[in-house]
């Protein structure tokens, strides 16, 4: 019987195209280590089953590299190895395995050669396999199904084009009426006032019709994908795609999927040519080739870009704003991103750039556009701080109800569900370095002052302190020495990083 490096001798011998996409020597070292390592020849043959699926696959679409590969193209993979496997299951175990041999087998390519890594992209593909934390098999798609078949098609003609825009014409519409309900009223104010700053009668009426167009299509790019919605701090578009999905074509729901995979980015413009920019990532230096955005002009290399970017998927963009911005500017951008990502910090130590952008890409725009007008304006404020050391906030001998009754009253007081774990942090903290024991604490007093010095630090008006001191059923006096007391013991003070809503985050950049 045949081993498992005669099978791969055998698939490789004389067919130069295969090799291409994964050279038999790098295959073979990873089987031998395998072995090594004490897997027995059965089991290899099962890996090498896999592994040459997706060798096959790729060629079969034309490709030249197992990163061109789509979500999509894995879930169809896993169909196919059914197919080659009797005994195979579609349920979780197996599914789950299959995709853990793939991603072993990934993470041990980069150490090869120059293979992309797919650690991320691989989260995308399991997290496919999901509704909520259930696992669940996507169904088979057709091979005529209208978006799927353009993953990997060079060329798409007028009309698929305008057929896709269709498609998300008419997502986006269902999207605007699914939040306009009552129910998101809040939301949809409190996203308004994030977009456009502090002062939300600059938004005025005087519009152009193209104006107006261009501000409300820019608004709900931020609504959709950089918002957090209060009740439950995901962005709306996941929030819809979870409540109406049962209601969408498998092309609908396709959109959606690589739209919700989507990252906030920020690109200066290397090149550029009829139909395409060449861009490099200005905060990371990716470089990145675009489909020429509609509103460029003649000036393209003195243009800043920033949107939602999906590199594998076919919406490998939705909408993109374009800023006039000269080099040294751009510069000046940079630096006061970074700036604001290391306030981040301040209340997220080990927070990734990317994890920065999915929390304050509202701040983030604001500083862009800021600039953009006012290239002189200083837009980061605050200075960065030290934290409460964690080890003295390990055991506060703090009640479980007292800890659920100050994160029932800052979601009743209309606080997101983030900025109730901020306040949370503010009133743990105070309690950290208090110099007092719990017990003999106030709750009543320490909640209070909690909401309120997190509400003044994040620039709330407190005109309607007394209604609220009084809802609470603390003494106006006790309450506000409290405050004072947390402002000396923690040394916090207006717009403090550590404590850093999203709102307060764009606040802080109206402030003077």
């Amino acid at each position: 019987m045949k081993n498992v490096y005669s099978l791969v001798e055998y698939f490789y011998e004389g067919k130069s195209a295969l090799d291409m996409i994964l050279p038999q020597d790098v295959v073979e070292k990873y089987l031998r280590r395998k072995a090594w390592h004490g897997v027995h020849d059965n089991e290899l043959k099962k890996i090498w089953t896999i592994i040459s699926l997706v060798i096959v696959y790729v060629e079969q679409l034309n490709l030249y590299s197992v990163s061109s590969l789509t979500v999509n193209d894995y879930q169809e993979l896993v169909y196919r190895y059914q197919q080659e496997d009797s005994d195979f299951c579609l349920d979780e175990t197996s599914v789950m395995h299959l995709l853990g041999i793939l991603e072993e087998f990934y993470a041990y390519l980069p150490r090869q050669d120059d293979f992309e890594d797919l650690t991320g992209f691989m989260k995308e593909v399991r997290a496919s396999f999901r509704k909520g934390k259930q696992f669940s098999m996507p169904p088979r798609r057709s091979a005529d199904e209208f978006y799927s078949s353009l993953e990997h098609r060079e060329d798409v003609s007028d009309e698929e084009i305008q057929h896709l825009n269709a498609l998300m014409d008419g997502l986006l519409h269902r999207m605007d009426a699914f939040f306009r309900k009552p129910k998101y009223k809040m939301d949809l104010d409190r996203a308004v006032m994030m977009y456009v700053g502090p002062d939300v009668t600059e938004l005025g009426d005087n519009l152009s019709d193209e104006e107006a167009r261009a501000f409300w299509l820019s608004f709900w790019d931020f609504f959709l994908f950089d918002y957090h919605l209060l009740s439950s701090d995901e962005p709306p578009v996941h929030l819809f795609f979870q409540k109406e999905q049962e209601n969408l074509s498998p092309s609908e729901r396709d959109i959606l999927l690589d739209l919700m995979q989507a990252k906030f980015s920020v690109f200066s413009i290397e090149y550029f040519d009829v139909d395409f920019v060449s861009c490099r990532n200005l905060l990371t230096d990716e470089i990145l080739d675009l489909p020429m955005p509609i509103m460029m002009d003649d000036k393209v290399e003195e243009c800043l870009l920033y949107g939602h970017i999906h590199r594998k998927g076919i919406m490998m963009l939705n909408y993109v704003t374009v800023l006039p911005a000269s080099k040294k500017l751009q510069k000046r951008m940079k630096s006061e991103i970074l700036k604001q990502y290391e306030l981040f910090k301040c209340q997220a130590p080990e927070a990734t750039m990317e994890e920065f952008l999915g929390r304050e890409a509202g701040a983030v725009r604001h500083a862009l556009n800021i600039l953009a007008r006012f290239a002189q304006l200083k837009v980061v404020h605050a200075n960065p701080v030290e934290t409460v050391a964690e080890e003295a906030t390990t055991d506060l001998a703090i009640p479980e109800h007292d800890r659920q009754a100050l994160h029932h009253f800052a979601i009743k007081f209309g606080m997101s569900q983030y900025s109730a774990k901020l306040a949370l942090r503010l009133f743990e903290d105070y309690c950290a370095v208090s110099g007092c024991p719990y017990r003999e604490m106030n709750p009543s007093i320490l909640i209070t002052a909690a909401l309120l010095k997190f509400a003044e630090i994040n620039g709330t008006d407190l005109s309607s302190l007394p209604e609220i001191v009084s809802f609470l059923g603390a003494a106006m006096d006790d309450v506000l020495n409290c405050m004072v007391d947390m402002r000396e013991k923690l040394g916090c003070s207006l717009f403090d990083p550590r404590y850093l809503s999203e709102e307060g985050f764009i606040r802080s950049m109206y402030f003077e």
